[in-house]
């Protein structure tokens, strides 16, 4: 266990793996699982509590991939506002 990862399992499933505060995620589940956006809570969560909030998740790798170019960006936009720019892929709280 480290302070700012989380891991969320489907069953005994080990489904999504967030490190570093949402920096690195590892997502065992298709791009269309109807179960997907359940496991992006913990992003939620960083998003939303109070001490000490974030106010956007700095993604730079989904599977090891950078995260600009992965497939699951969709999926991430309809919990969250995804930007990219020339400096990064962020996720922020949608109002």
């Amino acid at each position: 266990r480290a302070a700012g990862n989380h891991l969320v399992y489907r069953g005994d499933e080990l489904v999504l793996i967030s490190e570093s505060r949402g920096r690195e995620l590892t997502i065992r589940l298709a791009p269309g699982d109807p179960d997907l956006q359940v496991c992006f809570a913990p992003l939620e969560h960083l998003l939303t509590r109070r001490r000490p909030s974030l106010t956007r998740i700095e993604l730079e790798h989904i599977n090891g991939e950078p995260a600009s170019t992965s497939e699951y960006l969709d999926a991430l936009s309809i919990k969250f506002l995804v930007a990219n720019d020339h400096k990064g892929t962020y996720l922020e709280r949608k109002l």
